[in-house]
């Protein structure tokens, strides 16, 4: 799976993101869930297109959601 192009990011993208991490943030199978969250969160990331707050108001209703999911992307955004 991949996520678009890199091109000019504005707000109507990042709520796109928004929209699309909490979809996958309820998916009822845990491993689909886990996958692509892990690839949603690599584009976002690299492309900077929501905050780590943002993501995390976002996934912390996933109770079950697994910390390497977030690892990489947390990594990346505190090495910025």
């Amino acid at each position: 799976m991949e996520f678009g192009s890199a091109g000019a990011l504005s707000s109507e993208s990042s709520e796109l993101w928004i929209q699309a991490l909490t979809y996958f943030r309820d998916i009822e199978d845990q491993y689909q869930c886990e996958t692509f969250i892990e690839k949603a969160l690599a584009y976002i990331g690299k492309m900077n297109v929501l905050s780590a707050p943002t993501v995390l108001e976002i996934l912390t209703e996933k109770h079950s959601l697994r910390f390497r999911v977030l690892k990489a992307f947390l990594k990346l955004k505190l090495t910025k």
